[in-house]
């Protein structure tokens, strides 16, 4: 008989199938069990834990943009004054709901107005704050033509 013809021979006798299923299939086995049970929940885990983790960071991204309305210049996120708690479990509960930021936005506009926004949009009547410099920058030009004019007509 050949030695190397038969897979379960072995130097210190001939091995059988249940001792060598025992001693390499068996562990093989278990471990691939294990690193599928184990993966399996942790692709879970990763799955829940991401949900809540992207619903927070929606939320601190939300709390930075809108203003404390009893802090001057404080993002709700930072502030513990009572009426920032209550516009955080607002928020919380507008976005739980299903609602979008943009949404959960506009709806604290409408309740409270632009400036409960930390950065305002801009709007038609921000053009109102550009009308002085608009009005300098015109009597520059005049004041600047007029000199102009003056330099070339005075004898020389």
């Amino acid at each position: 008989m050949n030695p190397f013809a038969n897979p379960f021979f072995s130097p210190y006798g001939v091995k059988t199938l249940s001792s060598t299923f025992k001693i390499l299939v068996l562990p093989a086995l278990r471990l691939t069990v294990a690193l599928v049970v184990l993966s399996a929940t942790g692709v879970t885990n990763a799955r829940g834990d991401n949900a809540e983790e992207t619903l927070d960071h929606r939320l601190q991204s939300l709390y930075r943009q809108v203003r404390c309305p009893v802090c001057p210049a404080q993002p709700i996120s930072e502030s513990e004054a009572p009426l920032s708690r209550i516009l955080r479990d607002e928020l919380r509960k507008q976005i739980a709901s299903g609602k979008s930021e943009e949404e959960a936005i506009a709806w604290l506009v409408e309740r409270y107005g632009e400036g409960v926004l930390l950065k305002p949009r801009f709007n038609s009547a921000a053009l109102l704050w550009l009308a002085p410099l608009l009005c300098a920058l015109v009597v520059l030009g005049v004041l600047y033509a007029y000199v102009r004019n003056n330099a070339y007509r005075r004898p020389r």
